[in-house]
């Protein structure tokens, strides 16, 4: 799961509700244009620089 901002680097509350609802484990990122600083929170949501994000993706990676 995924989602984009400009610049606030506040991670997003909904990831705990989808979290909630899905039975299954997910993947949750928060992507920010405007970020210094990249980390993973405790509850395993990762907030990443946008574009250092789209350098790192291999779309030619099965």
């Amino acid at each position: 799961m995924i989602e984009v901002k400009w610049s606030d680097t506040t991670i997003s509350r909904a990831f705990s509700y989808f979290k909630r609802v899905f039975q299954h484990p997910i993947r949750q990122i928060q992507l920010v244009h405007n970020c210094d600083r990249e980390f993973v929170t405790k509850e395993e949501v990762g907030l990443r620089n946008v574009i250092n994000w789209l350098k790192d993706i291999d779309l030619l990676k099965e």
